[in-house]
């Protein structure tokens, strides 16, 4: 996977176009269907962003921020753009290309844990690990990002 990430500037713009690809490989994982898996993400980061709102009251504006940024685009066009590219990258698994590949050892390790475990568990669990290797573990609307990032 970090073959993958070898030419590419690390910054805010690229940890969060990672986080998606994670969450969403962990959502593939469960779901072949996108429709499915795209009303399943809905129900649990519907349950997830209430969890985080009773936790404390969040702030989502800097996160968001720093997300859209210097983008040329407006915000909207640009993660819809990058949405479309993300999704077809994660569901169309056989024109994947070299730099994705690293995805379907991703998938193969969420399925092991989802055949133990709950999606749900699963998602949450992962998406807490991935939040704090990427950096974004102190923030208190890491969900709420995501649900942001993704719809």
């Amino acid at each position: 996977m970090i073959a993958a990430f070898k030419n590419y500037e690390i910054d805010m713009e690229s940890i969060y176009t990672l986080l998606i690809y994670l969450q969403l490989g962990i959502i593939r994982s469960a779901f072949s269907d996108i429709t499915t898996a795209y009303e399943k993400f809905r129900i649990i980061a519907k349950s997830l962003v209430e969890q985080e709102t009773l936790e404390k009251e969040p702030d989502q504006s800097v996160l968001i921020n720093q997300f859209t940024e210097n983008q040329g685009q407006s915000s909207l066009e640009y993660n819809k753009d990058v949405l479309n590219e993300i999704l077809t990258d994660i569901w169309d698994r056989d024109n994947r290309t070299s730099e994705i590949k690293w995805m379907e050892q991703w998938e193969y390790h969420c399925r092991k844990l989802l055949d133990h475990l709950e999606f749900d568990y699963i998602f949450k669990f992962l998406s807490e690990l991935i939040f704090e290797h990427l950096g974004i573990s102190n923030e208190e609307n890491r969900f709420k990002l995501s649900v942001n990032l993704i719809e």
